[in-house]
């Protein structure tokens, strides 16, 4: 049975920092009703670690360090969100915590800062909601070693989810409680997830995960100097364990801010946040370093990484402004094809796709020796595909496979080698026998690769243009069966209906058009989908629910390639019905908006013969 993502929230959670990097968690998971559920799959998110819960619902996972690193002081916990509050404890006396709440879109909401005594504590936020999705950072000074913690507030405005007060506290601010004591909430929707716990059960119940205290030794790092700090950051960051290099980074800073490495942690800082998806705080720890170490060993990278941070949030003329900084200021640097590639990327994003080829050929033919160069072929040879430009295309996807065999690119370039034969084929059908043995080739030589749910969907749909409709659905129906969540399943339930549809099976093409519709209303294939629907309606001679398939066409896609087709069988349907005024209506609409279709004259002849001149 599919599993199911319980709704769960990691509550009262405590762990510190060591210098073995050694945790324990131990917890229990309760349905709806607080019963245990056994053969709940537990794990965390980040390293992979899990179990299943025993009879009793309970668990034991233990786990190297993945976890964004709490404080160095003894007795300090990082904080956890509680029924929309903050928990923590302070394991030191007079010891300065600052917190600063943010909205989701970086905006500062909130801050205090408070001497505190050892204890546990509870902060609220002020506004009711306001900080759903946004995040709180939290610092602990004491005798000027600092650290940090950042903690997401739950998003998406899940019901149960309170961000008022709680007893003991008014508005924004701190409220001392009693013990740190494990808690639960239950969220109202089953695919949420905590930050670092992960819950799969087999039933359909929504659940709740309640969390013992997390500790570990916090001996070791106060120990460590300048050069042994960064070393372990370092060599966190190369494991890609980015929670663990982040806190090492900001822990390095504080105590060494003028250390050999500072400029160094502060880059690994900003890359670790690039890594964890975190793009805004990567760009602007960026242009700190930028900005403080003018003189630094990784000024082009920096630059070009703030290029991809403007790239992954589709501000596309910002990214390119600081590639080419890269490009201008550093023309023979170790990063300047990598600027090149992503100016070339960034457009071929925003389908620039003549641009697009001009920035992939510059790369190839200033960086021989690139280590891009694969990636650079493969999408110059995708932007001459999207040009029209096939015999092109085809020499590049080419290159990639001779040139660069063992890249991850292969297997993509021979599906798009498919691509190119299929779309020749509608000029030349002897092109359709190669793109079949091209998507064959995916098959057997990458069957493991991203490429292959394409590959199979591209033979089925160059059997159905040979014809072949036994085999076409054979290949057809492996995209559902054997990969469900592939993007191909859409237009494999629409090739389907096209093969039934040609041997005049026209209930079961239905059946296939309606799944696309029905299943994926955002297919790419939807508006021809209800074309070929109204097409298998006509030909039932189910007039009215042809019209109304043929009038939802028209709607969806006025200007595309099949839309004076869409008024050529409406005319058609009301000159069946004996409707002339309607028909000569919509012919005299068909003339205007497409004086040049080719069936212009056909459907004036229908008309003309079917009895409305």
């Amino acid at each position: 049975m599919k599993k199911i993502l319980v709704a769960a929230s990691v509550l009262c959670l405590t762990y510190l920092f060591s210098s073995a990097d050694v945790l324990k968690l131990s917890g229990k998971v309760v349905d709806e009703k607080s019963l245990p559920l056994s053969g709940a799959l537990v794990k965390l998110k980040h390293g992979g670690q899990e179990t299943f819960t025993a009879s009793d619902g309970t668990f034991l996972l233990t786990s190297q360090v993945s976890l964004y690193p709490a404080l160095a002081g003894a007795g300090n916990a990082a904080p956890s969100v509680r029924a929309g509050a903050l928990v923590f404890r302070v394991g030191n006396s007079n010891e300065r915590v600052s917190l600063r709440v943010y909205a989701s879109n970086g905006k500062l909401l909130e801050s205090l800062s408070r001497i505190l005594s050892v204890g546990t504590y509870r902060f609220v936020p002020g506004s009711a909601g306001s900080h759903q999705g946004g995040f709180v950072i939290v610092e602990m000074n004491k005798d000027g070693i600092r650290s940090s913690h950042r903690m997401g507030f739950p998003g998406g405005g899940e019901k149960g989810i309170s961000m008022g007060t709680e007893s003991g506290s008014v508005g924004s601010g701190l409220a001392k409680t009693g013990a740190a004591t494990p808690d639960s909430l239950v969220a109202s929707k089953a695919s949420y997830q905590s930050k670092s716990i992960v819950i799969s059960v087999f039933s359909a119940s929504v659940g709740t995960l309640v969390l013992n205290a997390l500790r570990m030794d916090s001996n070791g790092l106060s120990a460590l100097g300048a050069d042994s700090l960064y070393k372990l950051m370092l060599s966190k960051f190369k494991a890609g364990k980015y929670d663990s290099s982040l806190g090492l980074a900001v822990i390095y800073l504080d105590r060494f801010p003028s250390g050999p490495n500072a400029g160094n942690a502060q880059y690994y800082l900003a890359r670790g946040q690039f890594e964890q998806g975190q793009f805004r705080a990567s760009r602007s720890a960026f242009q700190l370093y930028l900005a403080k170490y003018p003189a630094g060993t990784s000024i082009d990278w920096a630059n070009s990484y703030i290029g991809r941070t403007y790239l992954e949030e589709r501000s596309y003329d910002s990214a390119r402004a600081a590639f080419q900084v890269v490009l201008t200021r550093f023309p023979d640097s170790s990063s300047a094809d990598n600027a090149q590639y992503y100016i070339g990327l960034s457009q071929y994003d925003q389908k620039s796709y003549p641009a697009a080829a001009t920035a992939f050929s510059k790369l190839i033919a200033t960086y021989p020796k690139s280590t891009l160069l694969a990636d650079a072929h493969f999408y110059l040879g995708r932007s001459q595909f999207h040009q029209g430009s096939y015999p092109a295309a085809i020499a590049e996807f080419n290159s990639v496979l001779t040139g660069f065999p063992a890249s991850t690119f292969a297997a993509d370039a021979q599906w798009a080698l498919g691509e190119c034969y299929l779309a020749m084929g509608s000029t030349d059908s002897t092109n359709y026998p190669k793109a079949l043995a091209a998507y064959n080739l995916v098959v057997t030589k990458y069957p493991t690769s991203g490429a292959i749910t394409g590959a199979i969907e591209g033979v089925g749909e160059s059997y159905y243009y040979l014809r072949d409709y036994a085999n076409s659905r054979i290949w057809l129906k492996k995209i559902a069966a054997d990969y469900p969540i592939s993007v191909y399943v859409s237009t494999s339930y629409y090739w389907l209906g096209r093969a039934d549809e040609q041997e005049a099976k026209y209930d079961s093409a239905l059946v296939w058009f309606g799944k696309v519709i029905q299943d994926f209303p955002k297919s790419e294939k939807g508006s021809v989908t209800l074309y070929q629907m109204g097409k298998c309606q006509y030909l039932k001679a189910a007039y009215p629910q042809a019209l109304e398939k043929f009038m939802a066409f028209r709607a969806a896609d006025p200007n595309g390639t099949l839309a004076d087709n869409g008024y050529y069988y409406t005319v058609r349907i009301y000159v069946l019905q004996k409707n002339c005024p309607k028909a000569k209506t919509e012919f005299a609409e068909m003339q205007k908006l497409f004086p040049t279709s080719t069936v212009l004259a056909s459907t004036q002849k229908y008309l003309t013969t079917g009895g409305c001149p």
